[in-house]
């Protein structure tokens, strides 16, 4: 028997419980798990971060992983707000970005995000560098895209890795 969808726990990455998070994008994953193990019971469900995104007007809000298992105290954050576009051109607009890192081992551990113009989709490097259990200091060196009309030189994600590096 098989269960999936809103009305089923999912994995969690972090603590390897089950937990609630009713988001399509888990629901779909686990409903293609299911049709595989029904021809060939291997397939497992590997976790969720619990991405997910909410616009409220124009506002676009965001986040991605967790560290509700890890003991506070070994938790570490930074906080930037920047902008998602050079400020010369007339459609840029605020970005902020909070990351939030195992200060023993400089682990990723979740991120929130909150702008406008589609900038939050930059979480879905932030989950990638979750999922991949990466080193917060790392991120300054991702290679994101950059041209003026989708982004800066610098993006928020590299100045949040650098200002945890020179901390």
């Amino acid at each position: 028997m098989y269960s999936g969808g809103d009305c089923a726990q999912i994995y969690s990455q972090f603590d390897k419980s089950s937990i609630y998070v009713p988001l399509a994008t888990n629901a779909n994953k686990m409903a293609r798990i299911i049709a595989d193990n029904i021809k060939n019971p291997e397939h497992k469900y590997p976790g969720t971060l619990g991405s997910s995104i909410l616009g409220v007007g124009n506002l676009e809000i965001t986040k991605t992983g967790s560290f509700d298992t890890i003991d506070k105290n070994k938790i570490g954050s930074v906080y930037i707000k920047d902008y998602d576009l050079p400020r010369y051109l007339k459609q840029s607009r605020p970005l902020y970005l909070k990351l939030f890192y195992d200060k023993t081992n400089f682990q990723l551990l979740a991120a929130q995000m909150a702008g406008y113009n589609h900038a939050t989709l930059r979480i879905n490097a932030l989950a990638t560098a979750i999922w991949n259990k990466m080193d917060i200091r790392d991120l300054q060196n991702l290679d994101l895209v950059y041209s003026p009309p989708f982004a800066r030189t610098s993006d928020i994600i590299h100045i949040a890795s650098r200002k945890v590096t020179s901390s």
